[in-house]
């Protein structure tokens, strides 16, 4: 049988042109310049893997325009396979503008709707795909609208059957209805890895029925009504407890409830926290120049993945070596992702900012060289 390094990783979902605005505090009406670029959580995700030396594989779809064909031509470029990504004849390739707010949050405006990214179908995703393929990833934000919803959740259960390791970041823009929520539980339901932001790990703490304090109540309400332009901010939101006790706990509530192999929690400049089981490993936030938080969280998913996917090496199911992982080779991925998380934030553009393997390490060796 042949091992997991000889096999893809699978991207499923978002492939979009991201027109990033230039100015900080501004929306749509007052932004004028912005710098194109590649987008989406799935090829973040696909080149991010490219790049650190794992065969990775994007399904999706693009209109049959010069955004499309843009698109392809950066995947193909950066050695993602795009065999199975599918043009729609009538439906335009997604557009996504990003501004960032007065207090360096990002809001994001997708247009237009109906776009081709959402139309991706049960038929489009073929067993062919699926066949030479160790795990699949895919985020919350594909399941907001069907046919794409219906389409998505029909791969993960396929490749559940198939024996993939299913990763899954529970992230989705809020107020798309109780529809999407339903979806994403399924999903949730049929992951092996779950990954969840600060914002999100609150969110969904409540929506699973853990205590809730009130400043944690006004923290989730920045989830639940994210800005809708560049000039609002959320300073006048109180911050919560983020002490590493209730973090902890809260990551404990949503680990039990979702029950996966392995709950990430990606925390910004507060790092990261990894569970499995009674196993638990904190990440040090890595310190860098950072320009830009979009794309870190693909990007820490995409080096998780990618050490994972590396220390599996000849062992012919993932699955099962992901049962085996002990405290030390928890901890040792964990630092891995959050090097890459962090590179992604030093470029305007996300994938520009996806970082080769020799630059995860310098960052790494810089940080261990540090005197104590």
């Amino acid at each position: 049988m042949t091992g997991t390094s000889a096999k893809f990783v699978v991207a499923i979902g978002e492939l979009v042109v991201d027109w990033i605005s230039t100015s900080r505090g501004g929306g749509f009406i007052e932004s004028s310049t912005y710098v194109k670029s590649l987008g989406g959580n799935a090829s973040n995700v696909a080149i991010a893997l490219a790049r650190l030396g794992v065969k990775s594989r994007i399904l999706a779809k693009v209109g049959d325009d010069i955004h499309g064909k843009y698109l392809t031509h950066v995947l193909s470029e950066e050695g993602v396979d795009t065999r199975y990504v599918r043009v729609d004849k009538s439906a335009p390739t997604a557009q996504c503008y990003v501004f960032t707010t007065l207090d360096d949050d990002n809001t994001f405006l997708n247009w237009p709707p109906g776009n081709a990214a959402q139309q991706l179908t049960t038929a489009d995703i073929t067993d062919e795909s699926l066949d030479d393929a160790c795990c699949i990833h895919t985020t919350g934000i594909s399941l907001t609208r069907d046919p794409r919803r219906h389409a998505v959740l029909e791969a993960l259960a396929r490749a559940k059957q198939k024996g993939l390791l299913v990763s899954f970041d529970a992230g989705f823009p809020t107020g798309e209805g109780k529809g999407s929520i339903d979806a994403l539980r399924s999903a949730i339901s049929m992951a092996d890895i779950v990954k969840v932001n600060l914002l999100e790990l609150f969110f969904w703490a409540k929506h699973m029925g853990a205590k809730v304090k009130e400043s944690d109540l006004d923290f989730i309400s920045a989830y639940e009504n994210p800005p809708s332009s560049g000039h609002e901010s959320k300073n006048s939101h109180d911050a919560p407890d983020l002490s590493q006790e209730r973090i902890l706990d809260l990551a404990r509530h949503l680990f039990v409830s979702f029950a996966p192999k392995i709950l990430l929690v990606t925390m910004a400049g507060h790092g990261s926290l990894v569970l499995k089981d009674n196993l638990e490993t904190w990440g040090q936030a890595y310190k860098v120049n950072c320009i830009s938080g979009v794309g870190a969280g693909d990007a820490y998913v995409a080096g998780f993945l990618r050490a994972l996917y590396r220390q599996a090496g000849d062992k012919t199911n993932l699955c099962s070596f992901v049962d085996s992982l002990d405290a030390d080779r928890l901890r040792s991925l964990n630092d891995f992702a959050g090097a890459v998380g962090a590179l992604c934030t030093t470029n305007v553009s996300a994938y520009e900012g996806l970082p080769q393997v020799s630059d995860v390490q310098e960052l790494m060796r810089s940080r261990s060289d540090r005197p104590a």
